[in-house]
């Protein structure tokens, strides 16, 4: 369990409930558990003892755990606090909650229920530290304005780089290209260099792959009147939509041949010719652009107009190559749709992570957004099944397991072959190490049921 040697304090006058939630705890991985039958005595403790997290009671004689809460929020604001309280005592909790509270939970409880609240705010708030240890970093690397990139949810170092590096390039009125898989999140670093730029017009953003030239080109340059069947009006299109601000083009690998070449005079020449007009106008904007392709490898892609592209190149990674990100993201998300929807945050089960730690997101980012919408939409409200997350992944399995290419030129340099049953315990081996000796998951990363694979460490275990 990942917070296992987490020390916990229950401060509580009901000495045998106590000892059940210790007891129970202890069955559950967690055996570090302290116990305080009076309040009074608490900051004492804590004197002489360092808590990962504390367990009160609200209904106490001598010392209400709402004043206790004060008192610890005031003198040990770092150690999380979970409220203990009885149905009536509901809003008294949410006050305590406004007071500083992480969490709360009502009586009757069992210990694996207490142990999952347990858990959710210690990764909570385990998230929150590494949220105010990034703002620090950030801050301490001269970062003039971290908030340009609050939309970026991240605790990622290569992420840090790109940051300062946008700062430095975002007052140029040189373009940018952002490269990246889909679902990277392109459009949002638009919008962070957009407002590092310091710009005063509008981010005006527009998905081109599907337009041929002749929409194209009245998307962003505009019309007069008449100048094709059903132009009843003159249109000024998005370039002057942006004036004095950001052009973004997404999937700027789909640009049609014809409108590169417009594409590329208005780089050059800081003018364009709305449809229909002799007369050029006068083009001041920013023009960021994206891609999931490798423009210097696109036979169709003009080379003159990528070299004008390329002037500032960022290179967003996809999400496995990331996934120190899966949790603050997961969170995020879950607090979004909980939020769009009007609906209770549900709890999530630690062993997520390890799971969505093992597949590979073709979709990246977007791909996860719409797995933990699915997730908290079905689930009960109060815990976040795993259900929806494993039958998306198996649906993917061939982006799942990473795909092993190895040619018969491969096995000729192996002196001995691996015998079936060797293979079969080093790949069951494996991937128990990969879940942390999850059976469960490990059973589905090797695509067999939970059953086969206990028969098979059995046999294993028997044979040893």
């Amino acid at each position: 369990m990942k917070n296992s040697k987490s020390k916990i304090l229950i401060v509580d006058d009901e000495v045998v409930w106590c000892n059940t939630m210790k007891i129970g705890l202890g069955y559950c991985g967690i055996e570090n558990v302290d116990i305080c039958n009076e309040p009074q005595n608490v900051l004492e403790l804590l004197h002489v003892n360092k808590y990962q997290l504390i367990l009160l009671d609200l209904c106490m004689p001598k010392l209400s755990g709402e004043e206790l809460l004060k008192m610890l929020k005031l003198e040990y604001p770092d150690i999380p606090v979970v409220i203990v309280t009885a149905e009536e005592d509901i809003e008294v909790a949410v006050k305590c909650m406004k007071l500083g509270a992480n969490n709360y939970i009502t009586k009757p409880v069992e210990p694996h229920e207490l142990l999952a609240r347990i858990e959710q705010t210690l990764n909570v708030h385990d998230l929150e530290n590494q949220l105010r240890r990034l703002h620090t970093s950030l801050n301490q690397k001269d970062l003039e304005h971290p908030e340009y990139f609050n939309e970026i949810i991240t605790v990622n170092d290569d992420f840090k780089k790109i940051f300062r590096y946008i700062e430095v390039v975002a007052e140029s009125k040189s373009p940018v290209l952002l490269q990246g898989e889909s679902g990277t999140g392109k459009e949002l670093f638009a919008r962070a260099i957009h407002k590092a730029s310091k710009l005063g017009g509008e981010f005006v953003g527009v998905n081109i792959a599907a337009m041929d030239d002749s929409m194209l080109h009245s998307t962003l340059f505009g019309h007069q009147k008449g100048a094709f069947t059903g132009a009843q009006s003159v249109r000024g299109g998005l370039v002057n939509k942006a004036d004095g601000g950001t052009l973004f083009l997404d999937e700027i690998g789909d640009m049609a041949a014809e409108a590169q070449v417009k594409l590329l005079r208005l780089l050059q020449e800081k003018e364009y010719y709305p449809l229909g007009s002799d007369t050029p106008r006068e083009a001041n904007i920013r023009v960021i652009v994206a891609t999931h392709r490798d423009l210097s490898d696109e036979k169709i892609f003009r080379k003159d107009l990528y070299y004008r592209l390329n002037a500032h190149a960022i290179m967003l990674p996809p999400l496995r190559e990331h996934l120190d990100d899966i949790p603050i993201l997961v969170e995020h998300f879950v607090r979004e749709v909980a939020t769009d929807y009007e609906l209770k945050c549900p709890a999530i089960p630690p062993e997520l992570f390890l799971l969505l730690s093992n597949y590979n997101y073709p979709g990246n980012i977007r791909e996860l957004e719409n797995m933990v919408r699915d997730a908290v939409l079905r689930s009960n409200r109060n815990r976040l099944s795993l259900t929806s997350f494993k039958e998306h992944i198996n649906k993917n399995r061939c982006d799942f397991v990473e795909k092993i290419n190895v040619s018969t030129n491969d096995l000729t340099t192996w002196q001995n072959l691996p015998t079936l049953k060797q293979i079969q315990e080093i790949l069951i081996d494996e991937s128990l190490r990969r879940c942390e000796n999850n059976i469960s998951l490990a059973a589905q990363m090797l695509g067999i049921t939970r059953q086969a694979l206990g028969q098979r460490l059995k046999k294993k275990s028997c044979s040893d």
